[in-house]
């Protein structure tokens, strides 16, 4: 079985971390035993689902040219989905950049700016 995305991101927020569990576990907003647990493959609900939601909100984040820092990969979805502004220059501006972004989920990796 492979790995998920958010338990690969946990795993790569230990690594940063010194391999220091309690201090990845903070940054995740999750308790140090449920870190422990998910890392080894013997977290004992019978999903992971809501916690792996919880980590992929802390740490899967992406440089977004848009804005100009680091955004979560919701809410890079988030602005994707936006329609296209018709009152607001800076908003317009953003837009814009959102749709010839490599990173943006609603294009084809920004290449024609058409939906997928």
């Amino acid at each position: 079985m492979t790995e998920s995305q958010a338990i690969a991101l946990l795993r790569a927020c230990v690594e940063r971390h010194g391999g220091n569990k309690a201090a990845a576990a903070v940054e995740v907003g999750i308790s140090r035993a449920s870190v422990s647990t998910l890392l080894s493959g013997t977290y004992p609900a019978t999903t992971t689902e809501r916690v792996e939601a919880k980590i992929l909100a802390a740490l899967d984040k992406r440089d977004c040219p848009a804005f100009g820092k680091p955004i979560t990969g919701a809410a890079c979805a988030v602005e994707a989905a936006k329609p296209m502004p018709l009152s607001d220059p800076a908003a317009l501006k953003r837009w814009s950049i959102c749709r010839g972004c490599d990173r943006n989920p609603q294009t084809d990796g920004g290449r024609n700016g058409k939906r997928s």
